[in-house]
C-alpha cells in the first residue's frame, strides 16, 4: 500500500472541486481589476458584490459587514483592528 496522507492543512488545503469550478473563470478569462473604472474590471466587481450579498444572506448579516481578504494574515489584522476600534475601553 503506497498511499500518501497529507497532514499540513494548516499551511494549505486542497481546493474543493465546486469552489475551483466557481473561481476558474476569474483566473483564466475574467481577471480584470475590480477596483478599476474600465468595463473589464467592473464585471469582476459586480461578481464580487454578488458574492458578498450571498455570504451576507447566508450569515444573516449586512453586506457592509462582509470583508474579503487575500490571506490569513490580512484577515487577522482586520479582526484585531476591528476589535480595537469597537472596544476602545479594552486595554488590548
Amino acid at each position: 500500500m503506497n498511499s500518501k496522507i497529507y497532514l499540513d492543512n494548516n499551511a494549505t488545503t486542497k481546493c474543493d472541486e465546486e469552489v475551483l469550478n466557481a473561481i476558474l473563470p476569474y483566473l483564466k478569462e475574467q481577471f480584470g481589476n475590480p477596483s478599476s473604472t474600465y468595463s473589464f474590471g467592473k464585471e469582476v466587481r459586480d461578481e464580487i458584490t454578488n458574492a458578498r450579498r450571498k455570504v451576507a444572506e447566508l450569515l444573516n448579516a449586512d453586506e457592509s459587514e462582509i470583508i474579503f481578504t487575500s490571506c490569513a494574515s490580512e484577515s487577522n489584522v482586520v479582526a484585531i483592528m476591528s476589535a480595537v476600534r469597537n472596544y476602545p475601553e479594552k486595554n488590548i
